[in-house]
C-alpha cells in the first residue's frame, strides 16, 4: 500500500516506527516541515522524506496523488483538517484519510459527521482515547491496564491474579468468573511472550492476564481473581493539558474529589472543585494538594521528565497510586522501575486506531495492547462465511481466540462451538501480535479473519 503521513511530530513517529516493523512491506512517505526532524527520522527509518506544508494543495498534490492512506497528524487541527480533505477530492484522490483532532467541537463538523465525508475520513482523538484509559483504571484499581471497545459495553483487563485457588488448575475447570467473561491471554515473566491460552491452559502465580468481558462485571471479574479494591475516590491531576481536562470531564460522573495541579494561572479548569498553580515536581506544591491521600496521581503534563519526576515524588508522598504519560518508549521500564504504577504512551494507545485503516471496513477497531497483544474487532457481514456454519466448522485459527460477542438486543455472551454468528455481529478476537496465519506470515492472519467474518470483494 502507499502511505503518506503528514506531521513528523509524537504521534507521527510513532506512527512510522509501527509500520516500519510491520512484516509486509508498503511505500512510506512523511512530508515534514522541520528540517532537523527530517535528518532525524531519515537516519533512523528506510522510508521516502519529503520538506512541505501540508495545508498547501501543490505539496498534497506532489506527494499524497494515488495514496491508499493518508495519516494527517500534525499538531494542528485546521491544517489535519484542511489537508484531508483536500487530498481526497478526486483530483488528488486520496481513498481513505485519518484525520488527528484535540478539540472536541470538530466532532461537530458537517464535513466528517455523518452525512459529510465520512465514507473515506476518518477522525481520531488520540487525548480522549487517552483519558479513556486512565478513567478505566481509576474504574478498576488493581488493573494494570484497561481498554473499552463494543461502543463502551466491554473492556479488557490486564491484571495479575493473587487468589491461589485460581492458580496451577486447567481454566476449563475454573467457574468462579462472572458470566461473560474470558481470559484471553497470558504474559509469563517481564519479557515474556505472549500465550494464547486453551482448556487444559493453567495459570501460575505471578503471570499476568488478559481477560475481555462486559464493562458491568468488570470490578467481579477482579474480585473472583483475588484483585479485589475499590474505584478512587480521591484523585489528583497533574497537568491541564487535552488529556488532562478531558478526564476532569470524564470523572465528573465518578463522584471523585478532584485537585488539579496547573502551573500558569491562566490556564482555567472550572471542573476541579480545588486547583493548585505551581509546579508538580515541587515537593510543598504536591503536599498542598493532598498527594499523601490519594487514591491516584496522574502525572499528564507535556513533559515526559516532569511527568516521571512528579509521579515518583507523589508515590514516596503517600499517593496509593501513580499513573503517567510518555512519549518516549525508552522511558516505560524507568518509569517502572522508579515506582510508577501506569507509565502510559500516548502513542501506543493510538496506535490501534491508526492501523486498522490498513485492512477491510470490517474492522471496527483494532488494538496494541502490552505484552504484545492485539485485540480485533470485527463487524460480521451479511452472506460472510461466518455466516455459514457453526463456529466449531468455521476453521478459526488456533493462533487466536475469540472473547466475547456483541450482538443487537441481547447480553454479551462468550461464544462456543455451536454459536452461529449473525450479520451485524461485533467479534471481539485476541491473539498475539507474532500469530500467524495459514501461510506462515504474521500478518496473514488479520487477512483470514478479516475473509471470514467481513465483507468479500
Amino acid at each position: 500500500m502507499r502511505l503518506v503521513v503528514l506531521g513528523a511530530g509524537r504521534m507521527g513517529e510513532h506512527l512510522i516506527r509501527q509500520l516500519s516493523g510491520l512484516p509486509e512491506h508498503h511505500d512510506i512517505t512523511l512530508v515534514e516541515r522541520d528540517s532537523e526532524t527530517r535528518i532525524h527520522l531519515q537516519r533512523k527509518y528506510d522510508i521516502g522524506i519529503a520538506e512541505g506544508d501540508a495545508r498547501v494543495p501543490a505539496i498534497l498534490t506532489q506527494h499524497c496523488s494515488g495514496a491508499d492512506v493518508l495519516f494527517a497528524l500534525t499538531n494542528y487541527d485546521a491544517t489535519n483538517m484542511l489537508a484531508a480533505l483536500t487530498a481526497t477530492d478526486p483530483a488528488i484522490g486520496v481513498k481513505r484519510a485519518v484525520v488527528r483532532l484535540s478539540d472536541q467541537r470538530h466532532r461537530e463538523n458537517p464535513l466528517l459527521a455523518e452525512g459529510g465525508r465520512q465514507q473515506t475520513i476518518e477522525t481520531i482523538f488520540p487525548e480522549e482515547l487517552v483519558a479513556e484509559e486512565i478513567l478505566g483504571i481509576l474504574r478498576y484499581p488493581g488493573a494494570r491496564s484497561v481498554r473499552s471497545f463494543g461502543e463502551g459495553v466491554l473492556v479488557l483487563l490486564r491484571a495479575t491474579p493473587t487468589d491461589p485457588t485460581v492458580f496451577d488448575r486447567p481454566l476449563e475447570e475454573i467457574d468462579t468468573a462472572p458470566r461473560g467473561w474470558m481470559l484471553t491471554g497470558i504474559l509469563r515473566g517481564r519479557d515474556g511472550q505472549l500465550e494464547i491460552p486453551r482448556g487444559r491452559t493453567r495459570v501460575q502465580e505471578g503471570d499476568e492476564i488478559f481477560a475481555v468481558g462486559p464493562a458491568a462485571e468488570a470490578r467481579n471479574y477482579l474480585k473472583a481473581i483475588g484483585v479485589d479494591q475499590r474505584p478512587a475516590q480521591r484523585v489528583v491531576i497533574a497537568g491541564l493539558g487535552q488529556v488532562g481536562h478531558r478526564l476532569g470531564e470524564l470523572l465528573l460522573d465518578e463522584q471523585v474529589d478532584l485537585t488539579a495541579i496547573r502551573r500558569h494561572p491562566t490556564s482555567g479548569f472550572p471542573l476541579a472543585a480545588h486547583t493548585i498553580v505551581g509546579d508538580a515536581t515541587d515537593e510543598d506544591i504536591l503536599q498542598e494538594a493532598g498527594v499523601g491521600g490519594a487514591d491516584f496521581f496522574v502525572a499528564a503534563t507535556d513533559a515526559d521528565e516532569v511527568n516521571l519526576m512528579a509521579a515518583h515524588l507523589a508515590k514516596k508522598l503517600g499517593a496509593q497510586r501513580t499513573v503517567a504519560l510518555h512519549n518516549r518508549d525508552d522511558l516505560h521500564e524507568a518509569m517502572q522501575d522508579l515506582g510508577v504504577d501506569h507509565p502510559i504512551s500516548p502513542g501506543e494507545v493510538s496506535a490501534g486506531a491508526l492501523m486498522k485503516l490498513l485492512h477491510t471496513r470490517a474492522m471496527v477497531r483494532l488494538d496494541f495492547v502490552e505484552g504484545g497483544g492485539e485485540l480485533v474487532e470485527i463487524e460480521v457481514a451479511q452472506g460472510s462465511p461466518a455466516t455459514r456454519a457453526p463456529l466449531r466448522k468455521l476453521g478459526l485459527p488456533h493462533t487466536c481466540i475469540i472473547g466475547e460477542v456483541v450482538r443487537a438486543r441481547s447480553a454479551p455472551f462468550v461464544p462456543n462451538g455451536d454459536t452461529e454468528f449473525v450479520a451485524g455481529d461485533r467479534v471481539a478476537l485476541f491473539m498475539s501480535q507474532h500469530a500467524e496465519g495459514r501461510s506462515g506470515e504474521p500478518d496473514s492472519l488479520l487477512s483470514e479473519l478479516e475473509e471470514l467474518f467481513g465483507r468479500r470483494t
